[in-house]
């Protein structure tokens, strides 16, 4: 009888051979006792598809929080070519938006993801700096990007044990 899925730790019903929500075949393990999920010695892997699915979340708020942006210094008459005026509202938005995102991607996520919204953030911050020609903000741009990454999965996560 396997509770949770080894692949994306999704409550399985008894006797299931395949998990409902990715397809992975169940596999039982009549050697070991089963863990229930979230005690101590539980191994969770690390979820690759679920990093670029937060990416691209992450992106989409990114991307929204840039039109909000343009759209309030259009309709405020602000000069948006000055360059100075816009690094601070631009990056505390850019820092709201990654913590928006981060949110939605774990709150999304099947079973408990913390890391994964959190690499995707970096990922997404990299590829900017990467577009940009940023090179200082390559080397030191994943840092904070992860941390509020962390913290604004962690409130995802919290959101979605409520929410079932």
């Amino acid at each position: 009888m396997v509770n949770f899925c080894t692949h994306c730790g999704t409550k399985v019903e008894p006797g299931a051979s395949f998990c409902k929500l990715c397809g992975s075949r169940l596999v039982v393990d009549t050697q070991t006792p089963l863990v229930k999920r979230g005690s101590t010695g539980e191994k969770k892997n690390f979820n690759w598809p679920w990093v670029f699915k937060s990416a691209g979340l992450v992106s989409i708020t990114v991307i929204c929080s840039i039109i909000l942006l343009a759209i309030v210094l259009i309709y405020k008459g602000a000069d948006y070519r000055n360059e100075q005026a816009l690094v601070i509202p631009g990056l505390l938005l850019f820092v709201c938006s990654i913590f928006i995102g981060t949110i939605w991607s774990a709150y999304l996520s099947p079973g408990r993801t913390i890391y994964e919204p959190a690499v995707g953030s970096v990922l997404v911050v990299t590829l900017m700096n990467l577009l940009l020609g940023n090179i200082a903000g390559i080397l030191l741009g994943w840092v904070l990007p992860f941390l509020i990454g962390i913290g604004g999965a962690k409130i995802g996560e919290r959101l979605q044990k409520n929410r079932k």
